[in-house]
Protein backbone atom coordinates (compact mmCIF):
# COMPACT_ATOMS: atom_id res chain seq x y z
CA UNK A 1 0.00 0.00 0.00
CA UNK A 2 1.09 3.91 -0.72
CA UNK A 3 1.18 6.08 2.03
CA UNK A 4 -0.49 9.06 1.02
CA UNK A 5 -0.43 11.10 4.13
CA UNK A 6 -1.45 12.21 7.45
CA UNK A 7 -4.30 13.29 8.65
CA UNK A 8 -3.57 16.50 10.71
CA UNK A 9 -6.85 17.96 12.08
CA UNK A 10 -5.89 20.83 14.17
CA UNK A 11 -9.46 20.83 15.83
CA UNK A 12 -10.62 17.42 15.10
CA UNK A 13 -13.57 16.47 16.87
CA UNK A 14 -11.77 12.87 18.27
CA UNK A 15 -8.32 14.23 19.38
CA UNK A 16 -6.25 11.65 18.36
CA UNK A 17 -3.46 10.79 19.83
CA UNK A 18 -1.73 9.24 16.71
CA UNK A 19 -1.14 10.06 13.13
CA UNK A 20 -3.26 8.46 11.23
CA UNK A 21 -2.32 7.82 7.40
CA UNK A 22 -4.44 7.75 4.17
CA UNK A 23 -3.93 4.52 1.91
CA UNK A 24 -5.72 4.03 -1.24
CA UNK A 25 -8.22 2.77 0.41
CA UNK A 26 -9.18 5.52 2.57
CA UNK A 27 -12.03 6.73 0.62
CA UNK A 28 -13.69 3.26 1.57
CA UNK A 29 -13.16 4.12 5.26
CA UNK A 30 -10.05 2.56 5.76
CA UNK A 31 -7.13 3.88 7.11
CA UNK A 32 -3.86 2.35 8.05
CA UNK A 33 -2.17 3.18 11.37
CA UNK A 34 0.55 1.14 12.94
CA UNK A 35 0.43 -1.79 10.48
CA UNK A 36 -3.21 -2.31 11.06
CA UNK A 37 -6.30 -1.61 9.25
CA UNK A 38 -9.02 -0.13 10.99
CA UNK A 39 -12.69 2.15 10.09
CA UNK A 40 -12.72 5.53 10.95
CA UNK A 41 -16.08 5.72 12.04
CA UNK A 42 -17.90 8.14 14.71
CA UNK A 43 -18.69 6.80 18.28
CA UNK A 44 -22.11 5.41 17.87
CA UNK A 45 -23.35 7.57 21.14
CA UNK A 46 -22.44 10.86 19.49
CA UNK A 47 -25.32 13.51 19.58
CA UNK A 48 -26.29 14.91 16.35
CA UNK A 49 -24.09 18.62 16.39
CA UNK A 50 -20.97 15.87 17.83
CA UNK A 51 -21.79 13.86 14.37
CA UNK A 52 -21.98 16.58 12.47
CA UNK A 53 -18.51 18.41 13.27
CA UNK A 54 -17.00 15.28 12.93
CA UNK A 55 -18.20 14.75 9.57
CA UNK A 56 -17.39 17.50 8.98
CA UNK A 57 -13.92 18.54 10.48
CA UNK A 58 -12.86 14.71 9.46
CA UNK A 59 -13.81 15.51 5.02
CA UNK A 60 -12.72 18.82 5.40
CA UNK A 61 -8.86 17.44 7.10
CA UNK A 62 -8.54 15.52 3.93
CA UNK A 63 -9.06 17.91 1.99
CA UNK A 64 -6.66 20.69 3.31
CA UNK A 65 -4.07 18.64 4.41
CA UNK A 66 -3.59 16.59 1.00
CA UNK A 67 -4.18 20.23 -0.73
CA UNK A 68 -1.09 21.55 1.48
CA UNK A 69 1.44 17.82 0.72
CA UNK A 70 -0.01 18.61 -3.30
CA UNK A 71 1.73 22.06 -3.32
CA UNK A 72 4.93 20.58 -2.72
CA UNK A 73 5.13 17.37 -4.08
CA UNK A 74 3.40 18.19 -7.16
CA UNK A 75 1.97 13.99 -6.99
CA UNK A 76 -1.13 13.18 -8.57
CA UNK A 77 -2.37 10.75 -5.66
CA UNK A 78 -2.28 13.78 -2.78
CA UNK A 79 -4.25 15.99 -5.43
CA UNK A 80 -6.88 13.10 -6.28
CA UNK A 81 -7.14 12.90 -2.29
CA UNK A 82 -7.78 15.99 -1.50
CA UNK A 83 -10.27 16.54 -4.38
CA UNK A 84 -12.44 13.62 -2.29
CA UNK A 85 -12.29 15.20 0.81
CA UNK A 86 -13.39 18.35 -0.45
CA UNK A 87 -16.33 16.08 -2.66
CA UNK A 88 -17.11 14.50 1.27
CA UNK A 89 -17.14 17.59 2.74
CA UNK A 90 -19.55 19.25 -0.07
CA UNK A 91 -22.07 16.54 0.12
CA UNK A 92 -22.38 16.59 3.46
CA UNK A 93 -23.25 20.31 3.64
CA UNK A 94 -25.61 19.55 1.29
CA UNK A 95 -27.27 16.01 3.11
CA UNK A 96 -27.36 18.09 6.58
CA UNK A 97 -28.38 21.49 5.17
CA UNK A 98 -31.28 22.07 7.06
CA UNK A 99 -28.73 21.58 10.23
CA UNK A 100 -26.45 23.44 9.85
CA UNK A 101 -26.00 27.10 10.14
CA UNK A 102 -25.48 29.32 7.11
CA UNK A 103 -22.33 31.39 8.35
CA UNK A 104 -20.27 29.33 6.71
CA UNK A 105 -21.62 29.24 3.08
CA UNK A 106 -19.87 32.51 1.61
CA UNK A 107 -16.47 30.88 2.96
CA UNK A 108 -17.19 27.75 0.98
CA UNK A 109 -18.59 29.60 -2.14
CA UNK A 110 -15.32 31.73 -2.07
CA UNK A 111 -13.13 28.38 -2.92
CA UNK A 112 -14.72 27.96 -6.35
CA UNK A 113 -11.77 29.19 -8.18
CA UNK A 114 -9.32 26.92 -6.46
CA UNK A 115 -11.12 23.78 -6.46
CA UNK A 116 -12.00 24.47 -10.10
CA UNK A 117 -7.98 24.67 -11.02
CA UNK A 118 -7.87 20.78 -9.11
CA UNK A 119 -10.24 19.73 -10.92
CA UNK A 120 -8.64 20.68 -14.36
CA UNK A 121 -5.12 19.37 -12.84
CA UNK A 122 -7.27 15.88 -11.86
CA UNK A 123 -8.86 15.63 -15.41
CA UNK A 124 -4.75 15.69 -16.62
CA UNK A 125 -4.01 13.77 -14.48
CA UNK A 126 -6.51 10.53 -15.71
CA UNK A 127 -5.80 11.45 -19.11
CA UNK A 128 -1.62 10.95 -18.72
CA UNK A 129 -1.73 8.11 -16.45
CA UNK A 130 -4.24 5.95 -17.27
CA UNK A 131 -6.56 6.52 -20.16
CA UNK A 132 -3.62 7.87 -22.95
CA UNK A 133 -1.59 5.00 -22.27
CA UNK A 134 -4.56 2.28 -23.08
CA UNK A 135 -5.16 3.74 -26.15
CA UNK A 136 -1.43 4.66 -26.80
CA UNK A 137 -0.53 1.19 -28.87
CA UNK A 138 -3.92 1.10 -30.24
CA UNK A 139 -3.29 4.19 -32.07
CA UNK A 140 0.06 4.11 -32.73
CA UNK A 141 0.18 0.39 -34.26
CA UNK A 142 4.38 0.45 -33.95
CA UNK A 143 4.21 3.03 -36.76
CA UNK A 144 7.34 5.37 -35.90
CA UNK A 145 5.60 8.68 -37.05
CA UNK A 146 2.39 7.91 -34.79
CA UNK A 147 4.73 7.30 -32.31
CA UNK A 148 6.07 10.74 -32.52
CA UNK A 149 3.06 12.63 -32.91
CA UNK A 150 1.76 10.48 -29.72
CA UNK A 151 4.72 11.38 -28.01
CA UNK A 152 4.77 15.00 -28.77
CA UNK A 153 1.37 15.06 -27.33
CA UNK A 154 1.91 13.17 -24.54
CA UNK A 155 4.59 16.22 -23.68
CA UNK A 156 2.20 18.70 -24.31
CA UNK A 157 -0.01 17.79 -21.96
CA UNK A 158 2.16 17.00 -19.12
CA UNK A 159 3.30 20.76 -20.18
CA UNK A 160 -0.08 22.05 -19.27
CA UNK A 161 -0.12 19.96 -16.36
CA UNK A 162 3.07 21.88 -14.64
CA UNK A 163 1.55 25.38 -15.53
CA UNK A 164 -1.96 24.52 -14.02
CA UNK A 165 -0.02 23.18 -11.19
CA UNK A 166 1.67 26.25 -10.48
CA UNK A 167 -1.48 28.42 -10.89
CA UNK A 168 -3.14 25.97 -7.76
CA UNK A 169 0.28 27.18 -6.04
CA UNK A 170 -0.07 31.05 -6.51
CA UNK A 171 -4.41 30.64 -5.87
CA UNK A 172 -3.49 28.87 -2.70
CA UNK A 173 -1.64 31.76 -1.47
CA UNK A 174 -3.77 34.57 -2.18
CA UNK A 175 -5.35 36.13 0.93
CA UNK A 176 -8.64 35.82 0.67
CA UNK A 177 -8.49 31.70 -0.31
CA UNK A 178 -6.19 31.33 3.08
CA UNK A 179 -8.66 33.49 4.95
CA UNK A 180 -11.91 31.32 3.38
CA UNK A 181 -9.98 28.26 4.70
CA UNK A 182 -9.35 29.59 8.35
CA UNK A 183 -13.26 30.68 8.19
CA UNK A 184 -14.38 27.27 7.30
CA UNK A 185 -12.29 25.43 9.99
CA UNK A 186 -13.49 28.15 12.91
CA UNK A 187 -16.86 27.31 11.45
CA UNK A 188 -16.83 23.86 12.09
CA UNK A 189 -14.74 23.80 15.52
CA UNK A 190 -18.24 26.78 16.77
CA UNK A 191 -20.94 24.42 15.47
CA UNK A 192 -21.50 22.79 18.81
CA UNK A 193 -21.29 26.42 20.62
CA UNK A 194 -24.55 27.55 18.52
CA UNK A 195 -26.11 24.94 17.24
CA UNK A 196 -29.71 25.58 15.65
CA UNK A 197 -32.84 24.56 18.15
CA UNK A 198 -33.83 21.42 15.09
CA UNK A 199 -30.61 19.48 16.09
CA UNK A 200 -30.21 20.08 19.54
CA UNK A 201 -33.53 17.81 19.75
CA UNK A 202 -32.37 15.16 17.71
CA UNK A 203 -31.19 12.21 19.81
CA UNK A 204 -31.02 8.59 19.50
CA UNK A 205 -34.08 7.25 17.49
CA UNK A 206 -35.25 10.51 15.75
CA UNK A 207 -31.97 11.24 14.69
CA UNK A 208 -31.47 7.96 13.02
CA UNK A 209 -35.04 8.44 11.54
CA UNK A 210 -34.07 11.40 10.32
CA UNK A 211 -30.79 10.40 8.49
CA UNK A 212 -32.78 7.09 6.69
CA UNK A 213 -35.67 9.88 5.78
CA UNK A 214 -33.00 11.63 3.47
CA UNK A 215 -31.15 9.28 1.92
CA UNK A 216 -34.38 7.63 1.20
CA UNK A 217 -35.39 11.01 -0.35
CA UNK A 218 -31.32 11.46 -2.10
CA UNK A 219 -31.84 7.01 -3.52
CA UNK A 220 -35.13 8.59 -5.09
CA UNK A 221 -33.19 11.23 -6.89
CA UNK A 222 -31.07 8.83 -7.84
CA UNK A 223 -33.43 6.28 -9.37
CA UNK A 224 -35.05 8.93 -11.36
CA UNK A 225 -31.45 9.94 -12.81
CA UNK A 226 -29.75 6.62 -13.25
CA UNK A 227 -31.27 5.07 -16.33
CA UNK A 228 -30.70 8.10 -18.53
CA UNK A 229 -28.25 8.25 -21.18
CA UNK A 230 -27.73 11.41 -21.56
CA UNK A 231 -24.34 13.04 -20.77
CA UNK A 232 -25.48 15.72 -18.74
CA UNK A 233 -28.23 13.73 -17.15
CA UNK A 234 -25.42 10.70 -16.81
CA UNK A 235 -23.17 13.47 -14.51
CA UNK A 236 -26.37 14.24 -12.67
CA UNK A 237 -26.62 10.90 -11.77
CA UNK A 238 -22.95 9.63 -11.03
CA UNK A 239 -23.19 12.59 -8.52
CA UNK A 240 -26.11 12.12 -6.68
CA UNK A 241 -24.62 8.25 -6.35
CA UNK A 242 -21.41 9.69 -4.82
CA UNK A 243 -23.76 11.61 -2.37
CA UNK A 244 -25.67 8.62 -1.44
CA UNK A 245 -22.16 6.29 -1.41
CA UNK A 246 -20.44 8.68 1.15
CA UNK A 247 -22.99 9.58 3.60
CA UNK A 248 -24.02 5.84 3.93
CA UNK A 249 -20.07 4.97 4.64
CA UNK A 250 -19.73 7.21 7.38
CA UNK A 251 -23.06 7.47 8.57
CA UNK A 252 -22.78 3.33 9.13
CA UNK A 253 -23.04 3.19 12.70
CA UNK A 254 -26.12 4.85 13.08
CA UNK A 255 -27.87 3.08 9.97
CA UNK A 256 -30.14 -0.37 10.02
CA UNK A 257 -27.91 -2.92 7.78
CA UNK A 258 -30.19 -2.49 4.67
CA UNK A 259 -28.31 0.63 3.50
CA UNK A 260 -24.65 -0.67 4.26
CA UNK A 261 -25.44 -3.75 1.18
CA UNK A 262 -27.51 -3.17 -1.85
CA UNK A 263 -27.75 0.87 -2.23
CA UNK A 264 -24.31 1.20 -1.25
CA UNK A 265 -23.17 -1.75 -3.83
CA UNK A 266 -25.65 0.08 -6.42
CA UNK A 267 -23.70 3.90 -5.74
CA UNK A 268 -20.44 2.12 -6.44
CA UNK A 269 -21.02 0.21 -9.72
CA UNK A 270 -22.94 3.73 -10.93
CA UNK A 271 -19.97 5.67 -10.34
CA UNK A 272 -17.76 3.29 -11.97
CA UNK A 273 -19.32 2.54 -15.21
CA UNK A 274 -20.52 6.37 -15.93
CA UNK A 275 -17.03 7.88 -14.31
CA UNK A 276 -15.10 5.47 -16.95
CA UNK A 277 -16.83 6.98 -20.21
CA UNK A 278 -16.89 10.55 -18.75
CA UNK A 279 -12.68 10.45 -18.28
CA UNK A 280 -12.56 9.16 -22.03
CA UNK A 281 -14.77 12.04 -22.63
CA UNK A 282 -12.51 14.34 -20.96
CA UNK A 283 -9.21 12.63 -22.28
CA UNK A 284 -11.00 13.14 -25.97
CA UNK A 285 -11.36 17.12 -24.67
CA UNK A 286 -8.16 18.04 -23.70
CA UNK A 287 -6.81 16.92 -26.71
CA UNK A 288 -8.88 17.89 -29.56
CA UNK A 289 -8.27 21.74 -27.41
CA UNK A 290 -4.90 21.26 -28.50
CA UNK A 291 -5.60 21.62 -32.12
CA UNK A 292 -2.19 20.26 -33.37
CA UNK A 293 -3.37 16.70 -33.33
CA UNK A 294 -6.48 16.31 -35.10
CA UNK A 295 -5.67 12.57 -36.09
CA UNK A 296 -5.26 11.51 -32.21
CA UNK A 297 -8.79 13.73 -31.95
CA UNK A 298 -10.44 11.83 -34.73
CA UNK A 299 -9.34 8.65 -33.16
CA UNK A 300 -10.43 9.16 -30.06
CA UNK A 301 -13.35 10.60 -30.63
CA UNK A 302 -14.47 7.41 -32.84
CA UNK A 303 -13.86 4.98 -29.62
CA UNK A 304 -16.15 7.04 -27.55
CA UNK A 305 -19.21 5.07 -29.04
CA UNK A 306 -18.55 1.44 -28.26
CA UNK A 307 -18.56 1.05 -24.61
CA UNK A 308 -16.90 -2.36 -24.98
CA UNK A 309 -13.78 -1.03 -26.28
CA UNK A 310 -12.44 -1.04 -22.89
CA UNK A 311 -12.12 -4.58 -22.69
CA UNK A 312 -10.71 -4.43 -25.57
CA UNK A 313 -8.34 -1.85 -25.14
CA UNK A 314 -4.60 -4.31 -24.14
CA UNK A 315 -5.20 -5.14 -21.07
CA UNK A 316 -8.10 -2.89 -19.80
CA UNK A 317 -7.98 0.45 -18.25
CA UNK A 318 -7.38 0.56 -14.91
CA UNK A 319 -8.63 3.80 -13.52
CA UNK A 320 -7.25 4.60 -9.88
CA UNK A 321 -9.97 6.75 -8.79
CA UNK A 322 -12.89 4.28 -10.64
CA UNK A 323 -15.01 4.75 -6.91
CA UNK A 324 -14.03 8.80 -6.31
Amino acid sequence: MRWLGRYSGDVSLLKRKRHLCFSEDRESGHVKANGEYFFLRMPAKTTAIQALQFILDESWSQFSWNLSKFRRTRESEFLHQARIGWRRFKSSLKFFKPLLPAEGKSAVASLSPLIDLMGHVRDLDVALEVTLPAWRDLYTQEKPKRIVQWDALVHELAGHRKQACRAIDLQSRQANIQSSMRRVRVWIAKLTVHPKANVAHLSGKAWRHWMERRLKRLQRKLDHWRLTHHPGQQHKARLLAKQLRYEVEILEPYLSKRWVKQPLRQARRLQLNIGLRRDRIRAYQLVDALLDYPAVAQFMNSKLGAASDYANMGGGIRRRDAFS
